[in-house]
């Protein structure tokens, strides 16, 4: 917008660290002060250290000391305990990756097939990984950015690996599963095989698995602008004007569904 204002938002002060203490338990005066400093009145911090593990509230201190610790610090810590529990780095340097890879939430099931796990082993390693990763409903997604941008980092060195894991399990579901038909034309090209998104659009030429039809010509037309570009970069003109062509009608239903939601919002908050 033209006119705007910037809100600082600045870290709990003493009283407001009690008042986010007292939710979790009853401590001592001298102990929030303790936890205020160390803990720099951050919010994520002091929620982290609650949260990390399974030990008593009143050791959420022990996690800041000697000289208090910022997000990354605590990222590191819950790292170190999973990998110790995971015997190593591949695991969960494989799970960082497909959370980056994958749109979230991620089912346990995909998220599994990808990794090449049990789904009660992914969710093991998710587990591990919490409060940073929080599965609801057997789907998985981050807890916050901070965390999913410690992760980027840390699942880079796996994630050309897992583009081409994510590739080949979407595709080979797609044709009953909602969540890879909506996201298997991203995870192709991810992994450079854009070939098969022709292919796959040439067979089929919207998504059936996806029932609801908002979010069905969302990924058709999503698919047929991947196939646009791809045969765009491979320099094949004759086949990209052949999915201009496909795809003409697919972005005159998305218009006119588009229309049909903004003029009759009682029905599309239905």
């Amino acid at each position: 917008p033209s006119r705007y204002s910037l809100v600082e938002i600045k870290p709990f002060d003493r009283p407001e660290t009690a008042e986010n203490v007292q939710r979790v338990w009853d401590a001592p005066p001298d102990w929030i002060d303790d936890f205020h400093h160390y803990s720099g009145g951050t919010p994520r911090v002091q929620a982290y250290a609650f949260d990390v593990g399974s030990a008593e509230p009143a050791t959420a201190l022990d996690r800041l000391l000697p000289s208090g610790k910022s997000l990354d610090e605590i990222f590191r810590q819950i790292f170190a305990n999973a990998l110790a529990k995971n015997g190593g780095n591949t695991a969960v340097a494989k799970m960082c990756a497909a959370l980056v890879a994958l749109p979230r939430p991620v089912p346990l099931m995909d998220l599994a097939g990808v990794l090449g796990c049990s789904p009660a082993h992914a969710a093991d390693i998710c587990a591990d990984l919490a409060p940073g990763i929080r599965v609801h409903d057997d789907l998985a997604s981050f807890a916050d950015e901070d965390f999913e941008h410690f992760v980027r980092s840390e699942g880079t060195p796996e994630v050309e690996s897992i583009q081409e894991a994510a590739a080949t399990w979407l595709l080979s579901r797609a044709k009953l599963h909602r969540y890879a038909a909506q996201n298997v034309a991203a995870a192709l090209v991810a992994a450079r095989r854009g070939n098969e998104l022709l292919e796959l659009i040439e067979r089929e030429s919207e998504p059936a698995a996806i029932l609801d039809p908002v979010l069905r010509r969302e990924a058709q037309v999503q698919r047929l602008r991947l196939a646009i570009r791809v045969c765009r970069e491979a320099g094949d003109i004759a086949r990209a004007l052949r999915f201009v062509l496909i795809g003409a009608e697919g972005i005159k239903t998305e218009s006119a569904l588009y229309d049909l939601l903004v003029n009759n919002p009682d029905m599309a908050a239905n």
